[in-house]
């Protein structure tokens, strides 16, 4: 026999879906579907409402998280200032398990491990949201991989990850968010990785999706393409199926100069052009308009 679970708003007909937690001591205000699900507490009997923080865990009252610049950024629409120049990536977590007791060591943790983080937000008590600033030196995707496998056995957890990619600082950092969250929370049930990134959604986003409508993906189009000649290079990769030496045959350019903008293009973007699933992000991405 099978049990059909209907969906909450379908459940709960007085409650609402917003994308950012509702501060109100009248609400009870719950994750759900990469947003949240609000409804006056009010309409639901206590036993209700136990059950569905037990299903679904409340916004952990440790932090504060309307006082927080990076909630406001992420959540408000508030732009970086120029001090702030730079280039941001968000890196969501998402907990299967996580004891209460861990929360302060494991931001400790996470404080030490990576130097550039500016800012760690827990928007539910199974969802964490790390801010990362792009330096030089920053860890790539395989090395926070390795990082957070690690980091689960220390802690004794099992996290799935997101990593996002980088993004100049005069972004809306809260579509950035709105879109990569939404996607994330749709690989995890179309695809349940442990690791994820952008392009480990590709063939998702290829097949299921309107890329016009990903502003995201446009602003890295700003980005990938800002040096002359970028989009050639990546066309004729694509056509060649990522072929060196033919790629470099049909654009009339030697071996070695097209090895060192793709190895200078992966250093940059974390992509790597050999790849089909990386080359194939971007490809796609350079026939937007942007």
């Amino acid at each position: 026999m099978t049990v059909q679970i209907l969906p909450l708003e379908q459940i709960y007909a007085e409650g609402f879906i917003k994308d950012e937690p509702l501060f109100n001591k009248d609400f009870l205000c719950i994750p759900y579907k990469g947003k949240f699900f609000c409804i006056e507490k009010q309409k639901l009997s206590v036993t209700e409402q136990k059950l569905l923080l037990t299903l679904y865990p409340n916004v952990a009252p440790l932090y504060e998280l309307e006082r927080k610049f990076w909630y406001q950024v992420l959540f408000k629409h508030t732009r970086l200032s120029e001090k702030e120049a730079g280039e941001y990536r968000i890196i969501q977590v998402q907990f299967k398990r996580m004891d209460d007791s861990i929360y302060h060591s494991w931001i400790q943790t996470m404080e030490t491990v990576l130097p550039n983080l500016v800012d760690c937000l827990f928007v539910s008590s199974n969802q964490a949201l790390l801010i990362e600033k792009r330096t030089e030196n920053y860890y790539q995707k395989e090395e926070l991989y390795g990082l957070f496998t690690a980091l689960d056995d220390d802690f004794a957890t099992f996290t799935q990850i997101f990593v996002g990619a980088f993004y100049p600082s005069e972004v809306d950092f809260t579509k950035i968010y709105r879109e990569e969250s939404r996607l994330f929370q749709e690989m995890l049930v179309e695809n349940p990785k442990k690791y994820l990134s952008l392009s480990d959604c590709v063939l998702y986003l290829a097949t299921s999706q309107d890329l016009t409508n990903y502003e995201s993906l446009k602003e890295l189009g700003k980005i990938f393409f800002a040096e002359e000649g970028m989009k050639e290079v990546i066309h004729a990769l694509w056509k060649n199926q990522a072929n060196v030496s033919s790629t470099a045959k049909d654009l009339f350019m030697h071996r070695n100069t097209l090895l060192y903008k793709m190895e200078k293009f992966q250093q940059r973007f974390d992509l790597n052009l050999k790849e089909l699933n990386d080359l194939l992000m971007v490809y796609l991405i350079s026939n937007l308009k942007f």
